[in-house]
Parts: structure tokens; sequence; C-alpha cells
């Protein structure tokens, strides 16, 4: 078998018809046939059954579809790594986050910049469902989510590290601060009040970390709102339609005037980690960037 071979052979699985990938190949057709022919007779299997004007795969094109995309990938990720030793670190790093994560980039991005400034950076921001999906097919190199990964996907296909945990913190519109002195407050003297959260049809696992810690203090919380962006919630706080909690990080970043406070009465926390595919070969423009993280390890 030849790269060729295997390029011109998922182009065909890809578009179903050997006409239609000799369009997207840029040859003719009867060349790209019988490199199909020739496949088959090497390998003694048939890769596709004709159904009409399409042609689908069978059991054996299945399995070489897999290990075919495996290798190209392969071999593009090494040709990429070979490049950079070469050439030194430049290209384009895709990087995804959870928004709730995003604070922590642009100081990593700045301190990786200064070091490597071939380097440019193209963010996605999304839920850790959509991200890892980014990440399975091959769109996005790394992502930084809140742990545990929820994914429809097989978790085992991804390396999750674990980077830190932290605190989640109270946001309150200012005229409900009866203790503006007070740095801290209770998450039951907030029992009374009416709660914004933050919730996303894929994920709801900082939505359920505060019921549960709402519970463990004996109150069910009244919920008016939920939302699936930071901005609204906390314009929602500002309007004094209520009160919610929020990761440290991310209520430091994107609050300005709002009461911010630290619970004192749970334990309630978050973790956060970067995710990458497993079978996948890191550039090393990716380990290098991993590295900025090196910090919150440490935290």
């Amino acid at each position: 078998m030849e790269l060729r071979q295997l390029r011109y052979f998922l182009a065909i699985a890809k578009e179903g018809q050997v006409t239609r990938a000799a369009q997207v190949l840029n040859m003719a057709q009867p060349p790209l046939s019988q490199q199909l022919k020739a496949l088959e007779d090497e390998l003694g299997v048939t890769l596709f059954e004709r159904n009409g004007r399409r042609m689908l795969l069978t059991q054996a094109g299945e399995l070489l579809r897999s290990r075919a995309t495996s290798i190209i990938h392969l071999v593009s990720e090494t040709e990429d790594e070979v490049k950079e030793l070469h050439q030194g670190i430049r290209g384009i790093l895709h990087i995804g986050s959870a928004r709730s994560c995003s604070s922590f980039l642009p100081p990593r991005i700045q301190q990786y910049k200064l070091a490597y400034p071939g380097m440019t950076f193209r963010l996605w921001e999304g839920d850790p469902n959509g991200l890892s999906y980014r990440l399975e097919r091959r769109e996005l190199d790394l992502g930084l989510i809140r742990l545990p990964l929820e994914t429809d996907l097989d978790p085992n296909l991804f390396t999750v590290e674990e980077l830190r945990d932290e605190p989640f913190v109270a946001v309150l519109p200012p005229a409900w601060d009866t203790d503006p002195s007070n740095e801290d407050i209770r998450l039951y003297d907030l029992k009374d009040r009416p709660f914004i959260l933050l919730r996303n049809e894929k994920s709801t696992g900082t939505h359920d970390i505060i019921l549960k810690a709402c519970r463990e203090l004996g109150f069910a919380p009244n919920v008016v709102c939920e939302c699936a962006s930071i901005s609204t919630m906390l314009s929602m706080v500002r309007e004094g339609l209520g009160v919610t909690l929020l990761h440290e990080s991310a209520a430091r970043a994107y609050v300005s005037t709002l009461r911010v406070k630290r619970l004192t009465d749970t334990p309630v926390r978050t973790k956060v980690g970067l995710i990458y595919l497993k079978d996948r070969l890191l550039p090393r423009s990716v380990k290098l960037f991993m590295e900025t993280f090196h910090d919150m390890r440490n935290a």
C-alpha cells in the first residue's frame, strides 16, 4: 500500500462515488478506479459494495478507513514535528476552552508568544461535549475544561490532565450586600434570595454542583433563571434579578461592578484540566504550550 492509494481510498469513502472523489482530487476517473482496483487486488478483499450510484464500505473497508485515517494523521503530524525541529516553533495552535476557563488563557498565550513569536493562535469556546468532538476530528490541538469530562464520545479516546481545583464564590448585586466590608459570606445566608445559575444543554456539571451544595446545607435554591452564557447570567445579577455562584477565576475576570464574596460554610469546588486526543502525536509546539500551565499544577 502507498500513501497516495490510502488518500484516494479515503476520498472515495468520504464522497461515496468515484466520479465525485476524482473531482475532489482533481484527477480523471479512470486512473482513480484503477488505483482502487489495485488496492483491492493487493489486499485480496472488496472494499466497497455498489448500491446504485452510491458506494458503501464493506466491513473490510470500514477497518481500512479507520486505519488509513490514523496513518494519514500520523504522517501529517510527524511531518509537522520534523519541520518544527528544522525551522523552529512556528505555525498555528488550535485551542479550545470552556467559557468558564477562558480567563486562564491570555497570560499563558502572552508568555508563549514572547518565547515563540512565530506562533499564532485560533481559539474556540464551547461546552466540553462540543470541544471533545472537535478534538476527535483534530480541529483542536488541546482543550481546557472543567472536570469531570462530559462527552457523548468514548472518554477513553482522550487523555485528561488535572491541573488544579478552585472554589466557587458568591456573586451578588451591590444593593444586596448587607456587609460590604466583609469579603466572606455563608451560602446559607443566601437561601432566601433568588438564584441565577449557569447551565448548558450538554454540560450540567456546574449547575449540579451548586444544587448539591445547597441541599447539603438544608435548602433548595429558588432558581429563577438558567443561562448558558456567563456574561448574560452576570448581567441579570447586575440588574438585581438574583445571586449566583461562579468559579473564582471566572468571577474575577468577568465581574467589575458586582460583589464577589468567598463562601465560608461549604467546601464546594471545581477542577480544571487539559484534554487532548490520546492516540495523537502531539507536536512539540503543543507540548511547549502545555508547559505554561505548570504554575496551575503546583497551585
